[in-house]
């Protein structure tokens, strides 16, 4: 009996050891489970990382765009940086890698608002007349600096001053438009083949759709679904037309150029668009940050091309409107009482703001269009104040001014 209960006991302490072994291993193994997952969490999380820290680094050091950053001299924490052309920006791109994990994150970079005057006249010939409720806050450029009290249809000056803030009648070639910048705004104007474009497959694109292209390359949309743009669009993206293009209210367009002779805005979009006839954005349409209209003429072209900014639209980012070489008219710019451009404004024509702008005002001369006639060197009720919301573009790019992230976008992590 004593050698049945020790055999029976025997069984019983290697079953309870085999499970205090079974359990112990599994601590283990979840244990070391659990270590190299930390380990690769801390390796992406340090590859994220080191990706946005050297797109930072890189923007804030002088000269051009280096193909890859050491962060810490060690040669451990290397980053391959990449610059690409995207409409009147550039796109970043910072690959890291931490052991076998890496890190992608994209930056689109341009010039920021910047300080200095908000109204230079470069070709005002004689007085400007103040009428309505015409406000300048902040410093201006006047040649000659002849200001006086207007009247327009009935609405004479309501204010004390004309300008609060300095007025000078000389430096507008301090302002004058970068060359590269110019030629590349002139080329998407005219809608001029891309050598990194391929073509995207399907012309119609059902809506709810969503293009998320993640390589170097930039794909086109040659829409020919008919003249109205409907669907969820999110780039690196170009949306071509030949014919009139009119962005539905409906239509969600996100860091997309569009391309097109005349081109119709409606809706909460955030895009870059290129036309060499005109821009309009409708009443209460909203374009995000960092949006840009930009306008060129082509040569052949009759009349003049038009941005108009109507009551109630609001657009965070800035408007380029470019004069064709030999041309002896230029763009025009109208903001309507009630629209709202947060940002720059460079046209080589004839402004005509009754809205607001918060930023900067560039053009040749500032003109006020009635039901029955244009009066040339007035202001009506337009107020130029300086960015106070951080949402502008500049244009101009200044001995001390610096690219600054402008949009992150998408990253990709493996």
């Amino acid at each position: 009996m004593s050698r049945r209960v020790r055999a029976s006991a025997l069984f019983y302490a290697i079953t309870v050891s085999l499970l205090v072994a079974m359990v112990t291993g599994s601590s283990l193994l979840l244990a070391h489970h659990r270590s190299v997952e930390t380990e690769r969490w801390l390796a992406l999380l340090r590859a994220t990382s080191n990706a946005e820290s050297a797109i930072h680094l890189a923007l804030a050091t002088e000269g051009p765009l280096p193909p890859a950053l050491d962060l810490f001299g060690e040669g451990r924490d290397t980053v391959q940086l990449t610059s690409l052309p995207y409409g009147l920006f550039d796109r970043v791109i910072a690959l890291a890698r931490q052991g076998a994990r890496s890190a992608r994150k994209e930056a689109l970079v341009g010039l920021p608002s910047q300080a200095g005057p908000v109204l230079v006249l470069t070709a005002h010939n004689g007085p400007l007349h103040f009428c309505g409720d015409a406000r300048i806050m902040g410093d201006a450029v006047v040649p000659g600096k002849d200001l006086r009290r207007g009247y327009i249809a009935g609405r004479p000056f309501s204010g004390e001053r004309f300008v609060n803030g300095a007025v000078s009648g000389e430096g507008t070639p301090a302002y004058a438009l970068d060359r590269d910048l110019r030629e590349r705004a002139g080329a998407l104007c005219a809608m001029l083949p891309d050598p990194r474009e391929v073509p995207w497959q399907g012309e119609r694109m059902a809506p709810g759709a969503v293009i998320t292209p993640q390589d170097e390359r930039l794909p086109v949309l040659q829409w020919t679904a008919g003249r109205v743009l409907t669907g969820s669009f999110r780039g690196p993206l170009v949306i071509r037309s030949v014919d009139t293009l009119v962005v539905d209210r409906s239509a969600r367009l996100s860091n997309v150029i569009v391309q097109a002779p005349f081109v119709d805005l409606s809706g909460a979009q955030c895009l870059q668009v290129f036309s060499t006839g005109g821009v309009r954005v409708r009443q209460d349409a909203r374009l995000l940050h960092p949006s840009v209209l930009c306008v060129a003429s082509a040569r052949s072209a009759q009349g003049v091309p038009l941005v108009q900014v109507d009551s109630g639209a609001v657009l965070q980012g800035g408007v380029l409107a470019l004069r064709t070489p030999g041309s002896m008219t230029g763009p025009e710019l109208r903001a309507a009482r009630g629209a709202l451009i947060q940002g720059e404004v460079y046209c080589e024509g004839a402004v005509d703001v009754q809205g607001a702008v918060e930023g900067r005002v560039i053009g040749e001369q500032a003109v006020v269009h009635t039901s029955s006639s244009v009066h040339r060197g007035y202001l009506l009720d337009g107020t130029l104040a300086p960015d106070s919301a951080s949402a502008g573009l500049s244009f101009i790019r200044s001995t001390n001014a610096h690219p600054v992230i402008l949009q992150w976008e998408g990253s990709v992590q493996h």
